[in-house]
């Protein structure tokens, strides 16, 4: 039979080794931001495979990674990057400079494949009101 006390000193134990890990885990995190890497916050994504355009998957949780110059959280890896690129660009070392120059260059590639397919949208559009318009008012 388990008393009352035996109880109260395993949830104890258990929150004691939770709190350990958890500042493991911010230690961890706290050496590799030290250490100059982009590296996430969460460690269970760290284990995720990379995607297929070779960018890394976001951390599980709201903070997925950390900027080591301000500390500001982002979502995805290559968002972390471009940060890093626009508002340190003073503090990146060659290999981030690097990957920002290949991010900022993606990133502006969408942009501009955006553009155009927006723009051939809203001619298709105009031309189809006016051929509409033209059908109709006559």
């Amino acid at each position: 039979m388990v008393t009352v006390s035996e109880t109260n000193h395993t949830n104890e134990a258990s929150d004691a080794s939770e709190t350990r890990e958890a500042s493991n885990t911010a230690a961890d995190a706290d050496d590799a931001a030290d250490a100059g890497e982009f590296r996430p916050i969460d460690d269970t994504s760290a284990t995720e495979p990379a995607l297929a355009d070779g960018s890394e998957t976001g951390g599980s949780g709201p903070n997925g990674y950390r900027c080591r110059v301000c500390g500001r959280s982002f979502p995805a890896a290559h968002l972390l990057v471009l940060h890093g690129g626009v508002r340190h660009p003073s503090e990146l070392t060659e290999r981030e400079s690097a990957e920002f120059r290949a991010e900022y260059e993606r990133e502006e590639r969408q942009i501009r494949s955006f553009r155009i397919r927006a723009l051939g949208t809203l001619v298709v559009l105009y031309f189809g009101f006016l051929f509409m318009y033209a059908i109709y008012a006559s």
